[in-house]
């Protein structure tokens, strides 16, 4: 009888099985694609100045100076209070 490891999902906290051989190739470190997939996105958590939701946007619409309001409307609101 082969005693498969116990890991740790890095994503979810989940504890589940995984095989020897795959943790030899590096992986096994989430416990199903939908965990995976979550891992890889880099979103940063921000909050709208216009109007203070919470909104999430990319790093690289950020670098480039975007990204700034939870939406259009806000982003039309913040013009608007410039003039």
């Amino acid at each position: 009888m082969i005693v498969l490891p116990i890991q740790t999902c890095l994503m979810c906290g989940k504890e589940f099985k995984v095989d020897n051989y795959m943790l030899k190739k590096g992986n096994g470190k989430y416990c199903s694609y939908k965990c995976s997939d979550l891992s890889r996105r880099k979103r940063i958590e921000r909050i709208c100045p216009v109007c203070g939701r919470k909104y999430w946007a990319y790093p690289s619409r950020l670098k480039v100076g975007k990204g700034k309001y939870c939406s259009r409307e806000c982003y039309w609101k913040a013009l608007d209070t410039r003039v």
